[in-house]
């Protein structure tokens, strides 16, 4: 199934070499979209495809920038699902041998001026998550004003939100 094509590729591992599989199972597989097709270690996102179809499953992607790997065993991050205006901003994560990924919805966690993305166009996912708790299972969350910007231009920093899942 991973046949995705890399432009202009002349070789195979060009070809064939922009995806790598992170975790399976007999049913599914997370699949980790590589960057660059010779860097294995600069990941973009995961994502999670049915085993038998080679289709897309999960409803958000876990973003190695706005992410944290921890203990082999959790994937998460920053992540929205649906599209603009309607999108919902929250949190996707996995935790080893979860059929699926799993989206928090903190949306009406967030005041009117509030984000988690650091740019206007919520593309840019620098947000943080921060002090992981595994064994209590929270995590936090940088939100972002929106009506403040930095020197920059990105949306500045106004609070951690914490989070359990």
């Amino acid at each position: 199934y991973l046949s995705n094509l890399y432009p202009g590729a002349k070789t195979d591992a060009e070809r064939y070499g922009n995806k790598l599989v992170y975790y399976y199972t007999k049913d599914n597989f997370i699949v980790g979209d590589l960057t660059y097709w010779a860097d294995l270690g600069n990941i973009q996102s995961f994502t999670m495809y049915d085993m038998k179809t080679g289709q897309p499953i999960s409803q958000c992607n876990i973003y190695s920038q706005a992410g944290l790997y921890k203990d082999a065993d959790l994937l998460l991050s920053v992540s929205f699902i649906g599209e603009a205006p309607n999108a919902k901003n929250g949190v996707c994560l996995y935790e080893r041998g979860a059929p699926n990924f799993t989206f928090i919805d903190l949306t009406s966690k967030l005041g009117a001026d509030e984000t988690l993305f650091s740019d206007p166009t919520g593309q840019n996912l620098k947000a943080n998550i921060t002090n992981v708790d595994t064994q209590q299972k929270t995590f936090a969350v940088d939100v972002y004003d929106t009506t403040k910007k930095d020197a920059d231009g990105n949306y500045a920093y106004t609070r951690s939100m914490k989070v359990s899942y």
